[in-house]
């Protein structure tokens, strides 16, 4: 009997049956997340993000499953595809509603593909042959897989996909006793700047708490919602994507993947950064201030982080997207993964050249940032 290769509108549908899927390290492909984004208004709705999520079967028992989405925009994906729209639009083609397979508002790599049993190379071609086959039988404008680890994407390209790189800045645990152990790693002239960095938030008065699991209580957690929410007002003009249930509701059910930093000012709260961690990485994700404090960005999450991977033995930190500021701060580049296909062939072809040309710039961009890393030769 062929495998049964279906959508889902509702990641609950499945709850029962997600304790035998493997695979799902990342505190992202939790079904506690999921369930969180759909369940307090995060994703659905009127969000652009209607979730999609494919479901593979074998005479009726789910083998599979890969957090898919219809959007109706670019937003909160983190990989930019706003020229192809607007192309598609000049052409006046309809380049929405597209499908992706991805975590919401979450530019972290991690296995998309979720199943059962660990699989061989020749049994995941032939499931990732199924699913492709089904998703072009949707006829989306475009498809798009991403932030997917690099051999999944090499196998997408044999379907006809087109690998784009990004370059994202990791933190990279090498057996650091301590932050001055890392410190005693970098030049003399970046420890010097790093230290000077740290000392300006302390003789501004601040002091800096990490709340881990249930040390986090329910105030802590306004508190830092109003601090994100009043940085994407004073960077986006809106409120977040996140809604405060959606943390609410990480915070009573996932409590073992949360960090809290928070920064204080004469015993009023002026900062807060959200991070989620597993057993191997840390990664930080969200973060706000109410109170412009000199260096205190770097201080709550990045150093923070770096502290914190260090005292609990984490091998790799993943402080979010873009941002050259990180290299001079010991964050080295590092390659993102997505892929694509658009359904017009004359627009797949464009972007395949248009991918080349940029692949192109970004080892020269990923190999200027390495010569810029802080550490001794």
């Amino acid at each position: 009997m062929p495998l049964q290769i279906s959508f889902i509108n509702n990641i609950s549908d499945i709850a029962a049956q997600w304790p035998t899927l493997v695979g799902h390290t990342s505190p992202f492909t939790r079904l506690e997340f999921l369930q969180a984004l759909e369940q307090q208004g995060c994703v659905g709705g009127d969000s652009g993000w209607t979730p999609k999520h494919i479901v593979i079967r074998d005479q009726d028992q789910l083998i599979g499953f890969i957090p898919g989405y219809q959007k109706s925009h670019s937003y909160g994906e983190y990989i930019f595809d706003w020229a192809w729209a607007e192309a598609y639009q000049r052409h006046g083609l309809d380049y929405y509603p597209k499908w992706i397979a991805a975590i919401p508002f979450t530019p972290v790599p991690s296995n998309k593909l979720l199943t059962t049993k660990a699989l061989s190379p020749s049994l995941q071609r032939e499931l990732i042959e199924a699913i492709i086959t089904f998703i072009n039988e949707q006829r989306y404008p475009s498809v798009h897989w991403l932030y997917t680890a690099e051999d999944f994407n090499n196998e997408l390209v044999d379907f006809g996909y087109c690998k784009r790189r990004s370059v994202q800045f990791h933190w990279f645990n090498r057996d650091y006793q301590s932050f001055e152990h890392f410190l005693e790693h970098c030049t003399s002239r970046k420890r010097k700047n790093i230290k000077r960095e740290r000392q300006k938030v302390a003789d501004a008065g601040v002091e800096v708490k990490s709340l881990v699991a249930k040390q986090i209580n329910p105030q802590d957690l306004l508190v830092f919602y109003q601090c994100y929410q009043q940085t994407y007002l004073k960077r986006s003009g809106h409120g977040g994507y996140l809604t405060f249930e959606f943390f609410q509701q990480l915070l009573a059910d996932m409590p073992e993947n949360l960090l809290l930093v928070l920064a204080y000012q004469q015993d009023t709260a002026i900062a807060a950064a959200l991070f989620l961690h597993d057993e191997n990485s840390l990664y930080g994700r969200y973060w706000g201030a109410l109170t412009e404090v000199d260096g205190l960005h770097f201080e709550c999450c990045l150093y923070q982080g770096i502290d914190f991977c260090i005292r609990n033995k984490l091998t790799t930190f993943n402080p979010g997207t873009q941002g050259e500021h990180k290299i001079s701060r010991g964050f080295e580049p590092v390659w993102c993964y997505s892929s694509h296909q658009l359904r017009d062939d004359i627009f797949h072809q464009a972007v395949q050249r248009f991918v080349v040309e940029e692949t192109q710039q970004l080892e020269q961009y990923k190999l200027r940032a390495q010569e810029l890393l802080p550490f001794k030769s």
